[in-house]
């Protein structure tokens, strides 16, 4: 996980299966914050506001993260708050909360010393995403977020191209919308199943790509559109290759969670059987 503030320094990073505390995942279990004494987000901040400086008299950088409820969101939010970062996350709205992994980094934005942050957003939504960045004006931008379960992106194919890929490029186009092009750099978390139908063992950054699923195709285009806008606007964008990785805040719904918490209840007598369909 410490690699990953510092990825800027290459235009393509790959992790190579690990038990790296990572994952693409906006699938959680249900949970959240104790709603009698918390304020709910606020998308109200000034760029003003956001300037801020550490004990060393140096300027906090700032950080936007799609995906922050998620596996990967979650530490790598934790990481940037330890390296002194002001963090601005956005969650969708939804009746139930799904915010249990950034639960114990959430303060009430009236207290002293926040620099954790929550806003209403979506990656489908252009209008939301432009806002929030001129609002922010981030110097760094992790996207995470996605619609990750591969089996469900074959169910809600249309969907998944629109957050996973067409999300990528709001992001891309808000970034240059509000003047930030030379000064913010973009994460984007790519997906070993790009590779999909594999062309070569092991793979590396210049195996052809050949997905095989929705998920893939359109992590594929938004693979593609940063190297394009890059190339195009000489911005800083960077692709991060992740491959398979587990933490103890890994989705239940993808197989090895599955597996290992069967294991954990067939052992306890709480649990005779695992299907996997």
């Amino acid at each position: 996980m410490h690699m990953l503030p510092h990825l800027f320094s290459s235009s393509h990073i790959r992790l190579q299966p690990a038990l790296s505390p990572l994952s693409f995942s906006m699938e959680h279990e249900t949970g959240g914050f104790d709603t009698a004494n918390m304020s709910m987000p606020e998308a109200v901040f000034s760029p003003d506001a956001q300037v801020e400086y550490n004990g060393a008299g140096e300027r906090r950088k700032v950080a936007l993260l799609t995906g922050v409820t998620g596996q990967d969101g979650s530490y790598l939010c934790e990481f940037l708050l330890e390296k002194g970062y002001i963090v601005h996350g956005i969650i969708r709205r939804s009746s139930t909360f799904n915010t249990h992994r950034i639960e114990h980094l959430y303060k009430d934005r009236h207290a002293a010393g926040v620099r954790f942050f929550l806003h209403y957003g979506d990656l489908t939504d252009s209008t939301n995403l432009t806002q929030l960045i001129s609002q922010i004006r981030p110097d760094e931008i992790y996207n995470l977020g996605a619609m990750s379960h591969v089996k469900v992106s074959f169910q809600m194919s249309e969907y998944t191209a629109d957050v996973d890929g067409i999300g990528a490029l709001r992001l891309l186009n808000a970034v240059r919308a509000c003047g930030l092009e030379k000064t913010t750099r973009l994460y984007q978390a790519s997906t070993s199943e790009l590779y999909g139908k594999v062309q070569e063992v092991p793979q590396s950054e210049t195996t052809p790509f050949y997905p095989r699923s929705p998920y893939g195709v359109a992590k594929q285009y938004a693979y593609w559109i940063l190297v394009n806008y890059r190339e195009a606007y000489d911005m800083f964008l960077v692709n991060g290759i992740l491959f398979n990785h587990e933490s103890p805040r890994r989705g239940p719904t993808f197989v090895t969670r599955k597996i290992t918490r069967a294991v954990a209840r067939i052992q306890k007598g709480l649990q005779k059987t695992l299907y996997l369909v």
